[in-house]
């Protein structure tokens, strides 16, 4: 699979905006991360970082799904694609759902970070095990077995992954988890990854969290 006319695609991109108030993808992510974006929802470089960010993996998407129609890659014809599901306060857009009961979502990225999630996709079960909670709430009745369609973006290397999702009630104890969390104050929360590794340059918080405002003490280390 190739690439083609990206920039069409990141030009015709409609804005997303979340349906409640945390997203599947919250969920994966950093705490604190999650915690400092929500009590700053108007700050400039995260506002930008996101929106770019979103602009471009839109785009690489539009082109993954014109591969599997092209391809008839599920040799399935009933795909319903970016599906917005709601429950309560939380939401989330699945990327693909294949005759109603088989969800398909898209991971971009260099080859390096696609081969991790490949050995180890904890991340991407609990991603996709929260949308099919989301979607029995909605009136699907989705399969455990998922799949993931992958592309290396800078090897052009490409695929189909197999996961099996958790079931509904093992995914309410992850949200119920996540929920407790992210009430406490950001001062007891740990670092990020990107905290951690002094890769803050790549944090769109960073000004915010006051791991960051100790750690730059640290004048040394050029990462910021």
């Amino acid at each position: 699979m190739k690439i083609d006319n990206l920039w069409e695609g990141i030009f015709n991109y409609d804005t997303y905006v979340k349906g409640g108030t945390y997203s599947a993808s919250d969920i994966t992510s950093d705490i604190i991360q999650v915690k400092l974006r929500l009590l700053n929802p108007n700050h400039r470089e995260m506002k930008y970082e996101d929106k770019i960010s979103a602009y471009i993996g839109s785009a690489i998407h539009q082109r993954i799904e014109q591969w599997i129609e092209a391809e008839n890659a599920f040799g399935l014809t009933n795909m319903e694609s970016e599906v917005k599901l709601k429950y309560k306060n939380l939401s989330g857009t699945c990327d693909l759902i294949l005759d109603k009961k088989t969800i398909v979502d898209y991971k971009t990225g260099k080859e390096e970070n696609i081969k991790r999630g490949l050995k180890d996709s904890t991340k991407w079960i609990t991603q996709l095990s929260i949308y099919r909670f989301l979607a029995n709430r909605n009136g699907y009745k989705i399969e455990p077995l998922a799949y993931i369609a992958w592309l290396c973006v800078d090897t052009n290397k490409h695929g189909i992954h197999e996961i099996e999702l958790l079931s509904d009630e093992e995914t309410i104890k992850v949200i119920k988890n996540f929920m407790t969390e992210i009430e406490k104050p950001v001062e007891d929360m740990p670092k990020c990854n990107l905290c951690i590794q002094f890769m803050h340059r790549f944090c769109g918080v960073k000004d915010k969290c006051p791991h960051w405002v100790v750690d730059k003490d640290f004048s040394s280390i050029d990462t910021w």
